[in-house]
């Protein structure tokens, strides 16, 4: 049976400090079987959770330029006027190898915080959350964060939830 930590840690890279989330798999009988560390400029993992063959993490990715997000052979390119987002990275809890991700879009220099990660046989969700407009969808039918006043900064919470094939089935979120 593999047992995994996370940590969220910093690693020197070429000289300059680089924020990076490490997922370390153990097994049962405490011996080290792989790792798998992101190699973005600002990509702590913050939840993550197992379930059979699959581990799903919730991670942050902060970007201030249109940048290639990659996570194994998994790749996206950032939003030019979002400097952090919301991504669910999908691991094969046998070897490490990424099999897919889901991460939001966004618009007008949003930002979007992952908090927690959830699954079970039939569903996975990510939740946290963000201020402006952003969506999971992969379309332009973005939510809104809600502000009753002038003085606040818009800033709520959200969930998106997908099939265990990674398929969106919905998104909403709470005004706060």
């Amino acid at each position: 049976m593999m047992y995994g930590i996370l940590l969220n840690d910093t690693i020197i890279l070429n000289g300059q400090n680089v924020a990076n989330g490490i997922i370390l798999a153990i097994d049962s009988n405490s011996n080290y079987k792989w790792s798998f560390v992101g190699q973005n400029s600002y990509d702590p993992i913050t939840s993550a959770t197992f379930l059979g063959d699959t581990i799903l993490a919730s991670i942050n990715v902060t970007s201030f330029q249109v940048d290639t997000v990659s996570f194994g052979s998994h790749k996206y390119k950032t939003n030019n006027k979002t400097f952090q987002e919301s991504v669910l990275l999908m691991l094969n809890s046998n070897n490490g190898n990424v099999i897919g991700l889901k991460h939001n879009s966004g618009t007008q220099s949003q930002y979007s915080v992952s908090y927690s990660v959830a699954a079970n046989k039939d569903f996975m969700a990510i939740g946290g959350k963000f201020d402006k407009k952003m969506t999971f969808s992969g379309t332009t039918n973005y939510m809104e964060s809600v502000s009753k006043s002038s003085g606040f900064t818009n800033s709520d919470n959200y969930f998106a939830l997908f099939d265990r094939q990674g398929n969106f089935i919905c998104e909403d979120f709470l005004y706060t």
